[in-house]
């Protein structure tokens, strides 16, 4: 019996040791895969680069749809090649977020060549401007900079996560990539940034725009650089009496003119009264004097608030008209609490654009017999001269036609540049006209 047992300890042993062998064996198989899988990757992740630069050489010669096409590929091919390598490098359990930035900035990158050089690239008949050209400058050299930080940190990734170690640029190459994007995409002057205000000026004017603001604290005070949306450039400040409290007001300032693009108002509700459409229109009506005297189109829509009883928010929108042109760029928007009659939300993305001299080279009829494919089915009703400043505008006001249609059931305006014919903007519009005088109580 004893020696039965020590034979049988002694097989379980062997086969342990043997298991544990195999188990070794096709671990380190594996590492040995998972390792000659990261080399690959990492050799197309370096090709791509080299790739998209080339075409970019190409392409700013060329201009063709062809050098267009092949850029467009091997940013996708980029994109997804590293996002594998980061895939392969990281714990999911911790991500590494220095490899994250990275693949953020070119995930950005991606997007603004397959989608936004793309739409100019077709919207000016396969020709660049001289801003995508810049763009493409500027692009060739941030694929340069990711070529060489991609050389630096591909073959030491755990330092990458470890603090007090270099990251190689990597978080850098990201943010210049990102904010080469976002002034593409965004900013007034295509590719840069305009003068600004400094963040104290832009808070001072917020109080004096805005003297209630004087009551309460500001927050978030690190958040002292420019945001851009739209064409708009703008400080976000928030206001507080008590940080730990809801209530506040977040408040943008035009961080090149210091306007008061916007503010919101969040607190509690204390009040039990309630008004009605035509109070809260006066109410709209009134405010509204301070920023603008002239004609305006009057519209809006109702919404109930979530969670508060029998609370509605009036939501009205003015569009200055000039010369039988509407002001679509210019439009205020300000929204009325039925619960308070306080006003919640303002906002005014520009003001005082100038309509610039144009001639009426095509007819509306044309313009609905030559994009059949953008109306479709739908029922189209024609809504006049528009002033319009978009990204496809480059945010330079062009007046257009508009025209109200259906898309995904849902009511939109789509507007055409009378000049050259092409679409050059389009908005869900869910605002519909209203007359004080027919306002029930």
């Amino acid at each position: 019996m004893k020696y039965i047992k020590k034979y049988g300890l002694s097989i379980l042993l062997i086969i342990s040791l043997s298991v544990n062998l195999i188990g070794f064996f096709r671990l380190d198989d594996s590492n040995r895969k998972i390792e000659e899988t990261n080399r690959l990757v990492s050799l197309h992740v370096e090709q791509s680069i080299r790739q998209s630069m080339g075409f970019v050489g190409d392409l700013k010669v060329s201009q063709s749809q062809q050098s267009m096409q092949s850029l467009q590929r091997t940013m996708q091919d980029l994109a997804v090649t590293f996002k594998h390598w980061v895939e392969i490098n990281q714990m999911h359990r911790k991500p590494n977020k220095v490899m994250q930035q990275g693949l953020s900035g070119i995930e950005s990158m991606r997007n603004l060549i397959v989608h936004h050089l793309n739409n100019q690239y077709i919207a000016n008949n396969n020709q660049f401007s001289e801003y995508d050209l810049e763009l493409l400058d500027k692009l060739q050299e941030n694929l340069d900079h990711l070529l060489t930080v991609y050389n630096n940190i591909k073959d030491r990734i755990p330092e990458l996560s470890s603090l007090g170690k270099s990251d190689g640029g990597l978080v850098q190459v990201a943010g210049n990539i990102e904010d080469m994007t976002r002034l593409y995409r965004h900013s007034i002057i295509p590719n840069n940034h305009p003068n600004y205000i400094s963040f104290e000026e832009a808070v001072a004017e917020a109080i004096k725009q805005i003297p209630l603001l004087k009551e309460y604290k500001l927050y978030d005070e690190n958040s002292n650089k420019p945001l851009i949306k739209e064409g708009v450039h703008y400080y976000q400040l928030k206001f507080s009496k008590n940080k730990d409290k809801d209530n506040f007001y977040i408040v943008s300032v035009d961080a090149i003119n210091a306007g008061i693009r916007s503010f919101e108002v969040t607190k509690e509700n204390t009040s039990n009264k309630y008004i009605s459409k035509t109070q809260a229109m006066e109410i709209a009506l009134e405010y509204l004097q301070q920023f603008y005297q002239g004609e305006v189109v009057e519209e809006m829509f109702e919404m109930k608030v979530t969670g508060e009883k029998n609370t509605t928010i009036f939501a009205f929108r003015f569009t200055p008209v000039i010369n039988d042109i509407k002001m679509v760029s210019d439009a205020i928007s300000i929204n009325v609490s039925s619960a308070t009659g306080d006003i919640v939300q303002y906002s005014n993305d520009f003001s005082e654009s100038n309509i610039p001299n144009y001639t009426q080279n095509s007819t509306k009829d044309e313009i609905i017999e030559s994009n059949k494919e953008v109306f479709g089915d739908s029922e189209i009703e024609y809504e006049g001269l528009m002033l319009i400043r978009s990204f496809q505008t480059r945010y330079v006001p062009r007046v257009a036609y508009s025209f109200k249609m259906i898309s995904n059931q849902q009511p939109m305006l789509v507007f055409f540049d009378v000049e050259t014919g092409k679409q050059i903007s389009s908005l869900y519009y869910i605002y519909e006209a209203v007359n004080l005088s027919v306002i029930s109580e």
